[in-house]
């Protein structure tokens, strides 16, 4: 009742709150960062078979440290592609990830520009309809196929 107050009256509070955690995260490491410990799995994984060169690219990266497949990734020195179409979240990265290319666009099969519905809870957003109930407000955003971008980024490898 009291957290539907907040965010039906005070919108602006969770940027500061997606601030304010990110800040956290880089002070005080954590030993996963993605929702169900995705990230060390996937470490475990690509390491046991040699596979950690190159790059990462991070679809829907969300936000730059908290429920992130990747932040780990960048704790233990690695830079990826990051590809986020919200743009509160997309300003956030390069602040908290630095050396990391950031891009603030969609990704699908077609070409074009989109509605990006973005939802008070951000992790729920999408170039779909959302449930009206959580939708908060919306965007156009360009999207591009993932091959475009990486045949405009070329990267050597990437290795997740």
């Amino acid at each position: 009742m009291v957290r539907d107050f907040f965010v039906r009256h005070f919108q602006g509070l969770g940027s500061y709150k997606r601030i304010i955690k990110a800040f956290v995260d880089t002070i005080l490491p954590a030993k996963s960062y993605s929702q169900h410990g995705e990230d060390i799995y996937v470490w475990t994984f690509l390491s046991g078979l040699g596979l950690l060169s190159g790059v990462y690219v991070d679809v829907g990266a969300n936000h730059p440290t908290s429920i992130s497949n990747t932040y780990l990734f960048y704790r233990k020195g690695y830079r990826g592609i990051i590809i986020e179409p919200n743009v509160e979240l997309a300003r956030l990265h390069p602040f908290f990830r630095k050396n990391e290319k950031t891009l603030q666009i969609g990704i699908g099969d077609k070409r074009g520009i989109f509605e990006f519905n973005i939802t008070k809870t951000p992790v729920l957003s999408s170039f779909r309809q959302v449930d009206k109930a959580l939708f908060w407000k919306n965007q156009y955003v360009p999207v591009l196929t993932l091959d475009d971008v990486i045949d405009s980024l070329n990267p050597d490898r990437i290795f997740f």
